[in-house]
């Protein structure tokens, strides 16, 4: 009997200090351990308590940019102000480089690039028959039927002229409105005189449009060119360099300044006696003046 008690007493005493010990040691299979938050997570020391880093804070630690690639919110969104933002204007593709139409390349407009770009020819309907060595200038300035009777003159008379205009004149005894002197008739203008003065008219270098003279104009030869009954006339003042060109009721007016010295052979039409004036030396072929338009005598 007295073993029997001894054995419980023994019983509970075991009993007794295993629940003592399972106050002290938690059960580690209940035991929680909170997630990471983040995969590489790091923890640092905040007052002697160990913490693991939230998204929030990791963001915080970030740089800014780093965030805005990492936010599916930001694609499609524009870059901050003064930031860059890639290529906004694309360069045309090839096919609408070619189609582009250049500038003024349908007009009779001129570049302005310190030199002289050549006005295009004039679409106009009655340019047949035009000597290629005619520059677009001239053939603009002149216009096709002067150019048609100059280039193929069935004849072509000269005459010394009064440089004072005087309509009262019966008009065949007149070049324009300038009366013809009395046996004032020359030689006809031909052969290689002629062809000479065709390449001298025609040409955009023998011209300087535009300029401005203060001597008015007072003719003292002139050309008279027939073609059918259509004629065009030619008229020189030797004083100031300047040429009128006269078809009906137009006038054309320019000077002549770079060619100067090479109508020498005009004189050629006329016989000595007949006093033909001669070609003085330019003194305002140099510089453009300030004043009025070339004027013709009325």
């Amino acid at each position: 009997m007295e073993k029997l008690f001894v054995g419980i007493k023994l019983t509970l005493l075991v009993l007794l200090f295993s629940g003592c010990s399972a106050e002290k040691e938690p059960n580690p299979l209940v035991k929680q351990t909170p997630p990471p938050l983040i995969g590489n997570a790091e923890n640092v020391q905040n007052s002697g308590v160990n913490r693991t880093l939230s998204s929030v804070d990791i963001a915080k630690k970030m740089p800014y940019s780093l965030v805005v690639k990492q936010t599916p919110s930001s694609v499609g969104k524009a870059a901050p102000r003064g930031g860059r933002q890639g290529v906004i204007f694309k360069a045309p593709s090839q096919a609408a480089a070619k189609t582009a139409p250049k500038a003024n390349r349908d007009t009779n407009e001129t570049a302005d690039n310190n030199g002289v770009e050549q006005q295009s020819a004039p679409n106009l309907p009655d340019c047949d028959g035009i000597p290629s060595n005619v520059s677009p200038r001239v053939l603009s300035f002149l216009t096709c039927k002067v150019v048609q009777i100059l280039s193929q003159p069935e004849k072509v008379e000269s005459f010394l002229l009064i440089p004072k205009a005087d309509t009262s004149v019966p008009r065949t005894n007149r070049l324009g409105r300038f009366p013809i002197k009395a046996d004032g008739q020359g030689l006809n203008l031909e052969g290689e005189n002629l062809d000479k003065f065709k390449k001298l008219v025609f040409s955009e270098d023998s011209y300087r449009f535009g300029w401005k003279k203060k001597c008015r104009f007072s003719p003292d030869v002139g050309l008279h060119f027939v073609k059918g009954d259509k004629a065009v006339e030619v008229l020189f003042s030797l004083d100031c360099n300047l040429w009128l060109f006269v078809y009906g009721k137009e006038e054309k007016l320019e000077d002549f300044d770079p060619i100067q010295s090479q109508f020498t052979f005009l004189n050629s039409l006329f016989p000595v006696d007949m006093e033909m004036p001669e070609t003085p030396p330019s003194e305002e072929s140099e510089t453009p003046t300030e004043t009025p338009e070339n004027s013709v005598e009325t």
